[in-house]
Parts: structure tokens; sequence; C-alpha cells
């Protein structure tokens, strides 16, 4: 790989830094990159593995426009787009934009905290209709 290459790297892993720091992950910072096998591009954001790619052109990316160009053609600004992959044979992935992150992170919360509820619901109404034999 040439210098361009690695110095074109090496701005793309302080971008990331750089937003994960802004997100919550203050110790994050660009691993010493002798072995990628042995540290993540981007370190101090445990538990997560951060691989940055900077490229030219990433195919994946017209995903990405597509999933925006559809969603606002509806009008609705309130839907952040996800763009969900898989090779055939593969385990399926997730992109989304860095920016919208925290939205999306916030409505995962906000879902798990209704099906939570729910549940707790359920369980208690079923709790309700029977007695522990240990109480009565």
């Amino acid at each position: 790989m040439g210098k361009m290459q690695r110095d074109k790297g090496k701005r793309g892993e302080r971008e990331v830094v750089q937003i994960m720091q802004s997100i919550g992950w203050p110790e994050a910072r660009r691993s010493r990159q002798s072995d990628g096998a042995v540290d993540p591009d981007v370190a101090g954001c445990d538990p997560f593995w951060i691989e940055v790619k900077r490229r030219k052109s990433i195919a994946a990316c017209r995903f990405m426009d597509q999933a925006e160009t559809d969603g606002n053609e509806k009008k609705n600004p309130h839907r952040l787009p996800l763009v969900f992959m898989r090779e055939d044979g593969g385990e399926w992935l997730v992109m989304l934009k860095a920016e919208q992150l925290m939205a999306v992170a916030l409505q995962l919360i906000h879902a798990a905290d209704k099906s939570c509820g729910q549940l707790r619901c359920a369980k208690t109404d079923h709790d309700e209709g029977s007695q522990d034999p240990h109480t009565a």
C-alpha cells in the first residue's frame, strides 16, 4: 500500500475517532497500526471492534443513496434510512449513517422499553391468575 493510501486511511481513522468521541466514547483513539488482527483501527470504544474503510468508491453506498432517495420521496423526515444486506450464505449486515447512530440507538432503546413493558404487563396478568405454592 502506498503512502497516499496509508495517509488517507489515517485521516479516515481520525475522523471516526472524532465521531466516537462526540457520541460518548471519550477514550476513542487510533490504534498502533502494526497488525490489524491484534488491534482495531479505533480503540477505546469497548465493547466495539472498529474497522475503518475509506475508499474512493464503496458499492454498498449506492444502497444507502437509494434508501434516502426512496424515503425522501415519501416525504417522511422522521424515517431513518437503514440498509440491510446479506451475501448468499452470509449473515445480515446493517448500514446506517454515522450522524444518525445516536438517533437509531434511541429508537432501539425506546422499542425495547415498549417491548419490555408489554412483557411485564403480560407476566403480571399471568401471575395474578396463579398463586405461588410457596406463599399460599
